[in-house]
């Protein structure tokens, strides 16, 4: 999504309702923030811990009942460490109980126009009803930047302090994508690996929405490649997109051996020409270079095969309820972290003599992935049926 405008420039399932997980803490900081706008929150008052909010599961700061936290550390606290019990004791220190603040995130969210989100706690902890949007959770993030400017720059801090132990943000595209400026990561075995991310480039800002995937890795590198095809689209292709779900083998960090090899190969071969090929870009560093606005960066892009198409998809179950159809496919991702690294989760919702079925699915894949995976969650014990692109036509039979 372009920050400037909210046009949409890029969208896979983007209205398929999903577990928003700890990227609920967004909406928390929120309603914190619109609180210190109206006077009626101060960054140095203090945050009282309550029996609740201290028995919260991990990620948790680990304060004890009746301990106190400044609104400011708090603040920290969900940015940084995506504390629960903080959360769960900002919840009840600005709406008297948990569930009276989950009226307020809702009737925050529908002032804002988000359709598809509703919310049951201030934590994103597990709960069946506390679903979002790809293109709702864009929306708040634009509207948190719009609204409250100020405090938005604070998801771009690195680390927070606390009792004398240092805690590192869990978005690393804060020190793996240059120009990154935030926002949240969230996690919870039904949800996958969810991102919401803000990078600026170019003379341009863009927000992403990545829920579903199998690994932080595999969440981390698929943002990249959308925020860099998205650049490049913003621009009019000015920006030269940098293909990382594809090119990452290139990588040195991540094969050394293979790419020390390919280099080697390549020196011998066809010199240095070759060699700049093979190398991927120093992104950050070059990137420094590119002035003026919407001046175009164009690194050496590494030579790639020409990519299979990846409109396949592969349903692992029909069901009557969404949350069980959710649950299915993340399971199936977590079967095959590595053949399923960057599929997505797509639940389709059909109507049957009057009933409502949930196919779980999993897109974004090629033929040959779509067998594979199949025939692998079989042997697991799974369902599993490829299903190919619309108004494909399999291949004729020899002789026919």
């Amino acid at each position: 999504m372009d920050a400037r405008t909210g046009k949409v420039l890029h969208a896979a399932n983007p209205d398929v309702r999903h577990y928003p997980a700890s990227l609920t803490k967004v909406m928390t900081l929120f309603l914190a923030f619109d609180a210190i706008k109206a006077g009626k929150l101060r960054m140095d008052d203090k945050i009282t811990i309550s029996q609740r909010a201290a028995r919260q599961p991990a990620s948790r700061l680990g304060l004890e009942a009746g301990e106190t936290i400044t609104v400011r550390d708090a603040v920290s606290a969900l940015i940084v460490k995506s504390a629960n019990d903080i959360a769960t004791a900002m919840g009840e220190h600005l709406g008297g109980t948990e569930r009276k603040f989950a009226v307020m995130m809702n009737a925050k969210a529908e002032a804002l126009g988000l359709e598809n989100t509703h919310f049951r706690n201030a934590s994103g902890l597990p709960h069946r009803q506390q679903l979002t949007t790809a293109r709702d959770f864009a929306q708040l993030v634009r509207a948190l930047q719009v609204q409250h400017p100020e405090h938005y720059k604070l998801f771009s801090t690195r680390s927070f302090t606390w009792d004398g132990r240092k805690h590192d943000n869990h978005n690393r595209l804060l020190d793996r994508y240059e120009g990154a400026d935030g926002v949240k990561t969230g996690y919870i075995r039904a949800s996958g690996f969810n991102l919401a991310a803000s990078a600026s480039r170019a003379g341009h800002r863009l927000i992403g929405v990545v829920m579903g995937t199998s690994s932080p890795q595999a969440r981390d590198l698929h943002m990249m490649g959308l925020l860099e095809r998205a650049f490049e689209k913003a621009t009019d292709g000015r920006y030269i997109a940098y293909d990382y779900d594809r090119n990452i083998q290139a990588d040195p960090s991540k094969h050394p051996a293979s790419a020390k090899k390919k280099v080697e190969r390549a020196k011998g071969a066809r010199g240095n020409a070759q060699l700049a090929r093979l190398t991927p870009p120093k992104r950050p560093q070059e990137l420094a270079r590119a002035t003026g606005e919407g001046s175009a960066y164009q690194p050496e892009i590494p030579a790639v095969p020409e990519a299979k198409p990846l409109n396949w998809e592969i349903q692992v179950g029909a069901f009557s309820r969404l949350a069980p159809a959710h649950l299915t496919a993340s399971r199936a991702m977590r079967r095959l972290p590595s053949l399923l690294a960057h599929a997505r989760v797509n639940v389709v919702t059909t109507r049957e003599d009057g009933k409502t079925i949930y196919r779980a699915r999993l897109g974004g894949l090629d033929g040959d992935r779509a067998e594979r995976a199949c025939e692998l969650l079989k042997a697991k014990s799974m369902e599993c049926k490829t299903v190919p692109p619309e108004g494909f036509a399999a291949a004729p039979a020899a002789g026919q």
